[in-house]
């Protein structure tokens, strides 16, 4: 059975008891003294309360703010942002506050007043949600303030901020003008109004650099470079990036393609990268193992057809294989003798991330034992398989599949399966329980991929649920319910007693569409 919740800790009962205190006397307090009230609070806690404390404490104020206003409709929204900035803030993070239309509008103000006091953050964030263009947290005024006032900034993130440009970009390096933000280790600028020439000032400029979030990162490496051979501008140090993306779907494909002569240029620049995520042939993947530190690979087969992992990939794996720590592959076909070739390769892998249209079968069940035999995936602890998007690509997925992959590891802890199949059923749940270890599982889903659907097509019942929760002591979450062949008064009849037994599991029972 599932293990019991266990009880919070103190500090987290304390600050809970006081965001509550504090928001029911925001919804209470007149008018007329409420601004008083939220003065004399932010004074209290300025100079009461230490900076660990204070990060937790404003965080969990403005997560219970956000869905108080999102379950009632209806919160005192005017000022609140003034009274939640403190001094002893080394944390900043309001990209919850991406709900709150009202508050986002008055966000930029009140920065332009509070960031002088806020020379001690370590963190900002303000991203906000990718559907709302017209909104913003953050502005390249804002980043001119953040480069005047934050000198011990690490991590940035303003993803998102259609008015973010490379000119605020600009306002993180020192200059005579401002300090900037000379310790700046990682920032975040996805679908902002940045460009290549940006960022690769960015990288240029701030020597801490180690990750940059950016869709189109292989093209600033191309421009860091092109700037040092071309115009005789060289760094005053090799790069300390640690990861690297190409992942953009807005680039022409021969902009996308880490080929012979961008692996060349990246392996250059930087020595230290361990992390790659890229559009990739076949044929470009031996290049890869230019990179010895590398731990970490996403390989996306778009460039060209076939658009699947073939000889190339499979010569990396020989030499690379061991070394990675997480795997995820993205394509067209993926064969079951792929998946064969991975485990005989891959011994070290602790992640697999596995997505393709239409998975070919082996038709020799007599290959099943050998397969098993030769898959090593002795660490892997999360396993994610999506095929079939279109219920005509896929024809079989057989058991054995998940057997191959799962069999000789001991530390799975996550399963995820997105599948378009009906004939996942109770006895091939049963005969999957029955070979893999499960004893330290904490989340099992299986649901549909791709669009929502309204009925159930995944043949489990309330049998299979009963096995799984019986079978995975330390599972916390199993789903998605809604696309099995179970009746929703069942699952509440579930969550009820879960909740009765005080057990840390959640049960999922919602349409879950996934295009990951």
């Amino acid at each position: 059975m599932p293990r019991k919740k266990q009880p919070p800790s103190l500090i987290k009962i304390c600050l809970k008891a006081f965001t509550d205190w504090f928001l029911n006397a925001w919804e209470t307090t007149n008018w007329q003294e409420l601004k008083n009230f939220g003065l004399e609070v932010q004074r209290f806690l300025s100079s009461h309360i230490p900076s660990v404390v204070a990060d937790s404490l404003i965080s969990q104020m403005i997560e219970s703010f956000v869905k108080r206003y999102r379950r009632h409709g209806y919160m005192r929204t005017i000022d609140f942002h003034d009274y939640i900035i403190l001094p002893r803030l080394n944390v900043l993070d309001l990209s919850n506050l991406k709900y709150l239309i009202y508050i986002m509008k008055g966000c930029e103000d009140v920065m332009a007043i509070e960031l002088h006091s806020l020379g001690r953050l370590v963190k900002i964030y303000f991203k906000i949600h990718g559907n709302r263009s017209d909104l913003q947290l953050c502005t390249n005024h804002t980043l001119e303030l953040i480069g005047k006032n934050c000198p011990q900034l690490k991590s940035l993130n303003v993803s998102y901020n259609k008015f973010v440009s490379n000119g605020g970009l600009r306002c993180l390096v020192p200059c005579s003008e401002n300090p900037g933000c000379p310790l700046l280790e990682e920032i975040f600028v996805y679908n902002c109004h940045v460009c290549e020439i940006g960022v690769a000032n960015i990288l240029r400029s701030l020597p801490n650099i180690r990750l940059i979030g950016y869709e189109k990162m292989v093209l600033c490496l191309l421009e860091l470079h092109k700037q040092i051979t071309r115009y005789g501008r060289p760094l005053k140090e090799r790069l300390k990036l640690t990861h690297v993306e190409n992942t953009s779907i807005h680039l022409d494909r021969s902009y996308m393609r880490f080929d012979k002569t961008v692996v060349d240029v990246v392996c250059t620049l930087c020595p230290h990268l361990y992390d790659l995520k890229v559009h990739v042939a076949d044929e470009d993947v031996p290049k890869l193992e230019q990179f010895k530190s590398l731990t970490s690979l996403e390989l996306t087969y778009k460039i060209k057809r076939p658009a699947s992992p073939g000889e190339g990939t499979e010569y990396f794996l020989r030499v690379r294989g061991a070394q990675l720590g997480s795997l995820k592959i993205t394509c067209d076909v993926l064969h079951e003798k792929q998946i064969i070739m991975l485990g005989e390769n891959c011994s070290n892998l602790k992640h697999l991330y596995l997505k393709c249209e239409r998975l070919e079968l082996c038709h020799l069940e007599l290959e099943h034992d050998d397969a098993l035999s030769k898959c090593k995936f002795f660490k892997l602890e999360s396993l994610c398989f999506f095929t079939g998007k279109e219920p005509r690509h896929v024809s079989e997925f057989p058991v054995r599949v998940v057997q191959c992959i799962l069999r000789n590891t001991d530390r799975l802890e996550e399963l995820m399966i997105f599948v378009n199949y009906s004939s996942i059923s109770d006895v091939w749940m049963n005969e999957l329980l029955s070979s893999v270890n499960t004893a330290v599982l904490k989340e099992l889903m299986i649901a549909l991929p791709g669009a929502k659907s309204n009925s159930a097509v995944i043949d489990l019942s309330m049998s299979s649920v009963n096995k799984i929760i019986s079978r995975a002591p330390h599972l916390q979450k199993l789903g998605d319910l809604f696309c099995w062949n179970v009746e929703k008064e069942e699952v509440l009849m579930l969550r009820d007693q879960m909740k009765i037994l005080n057990f840390d599991l959640n049960i999922m029972y919602h349409t879950m569409p996934v295009n990951w």
